[in-house]
This record gives structure tokens, sequence and C-alpha cells, in this order.
């Protein structure tokens, strides 16, 4: 399981492996292995969001 975060402000992605990392320790957001599963939570966050998230 894992928990993906993405800041737009200072963009910032973070990526943990709850099973692994349950204490969030280690960032895999950017390690290369991880890219693929980056790029479909990143979409899967968009999606849910909806296109008007960040209207306020």
């Amino acid at each position: 399981m894992y928990s993906y975060i993405q800041y737009y402000i200072a963009y910032e992605r973070m990526l943990f492996d709850h099973k692994a990392d349950p204490l969030e320790l280690e960032n895999l957001a950017e390690k290369p292995e991880y890219q693929e599963t980056v790029k479909v939570l990143a979409k899967e966050l968009r999606e849910k969001w909806g296109k008007d998230f960040l209207k306020h």
C-alpha cells in the first residue's frame, strides 16, 4: 500500500511504501524504479480531484 502526496505551491512529490516503511522515512517519488507507480497515482489523484479542484 502506497501513500502518494503532491504539492502544487512548491512542486514536490512524495511516495511512501507503507508496508516496507510505515514511518514514511524514505521518499520513493524520485527513484527511477518507482516512476511508473508515481505516474499511475498522479493520474488517479488528478482524476479524483476534478478539473476545478484548485479553484476557490
